[in-house]
């Protein structure tokens, strides 16, 4: 399984929405945007996920990192 971190990250109904960095797959570069698949059940925080906590995809376990925030957009 792969692992990744999540930054500037929004909760799109049972997707994560951000750009993505440390792919130990290799498979972004640093800062490439991207959806997640599906979060499974077993990511407890799956209904308010919150930075610092790992969330799990079928093939990748998310570190996040900080959330989107209006104010990042001025």
């Amino acid at each position: 399984m792969g692992a990744a971190r999540l930054e500037n990250w929004q909760k799109y109904g049972n997707q994560l929405h951000g750009f993505i960095y440390d792919d130990s797959e290799g498979r972004c570069e640093d800062g490439t945007e991207g959806l997640t698949s599906i979060l499974l059940p077993m990511s407890m925080q799956v209904s308010s996920p919150k930075e610092g906590v790992e969330v799990f995809t079928r093939n990748t376990t998310y570190l996040l990192g900080k959330p989107y925030t209006l104010e990042e957009e001025k």
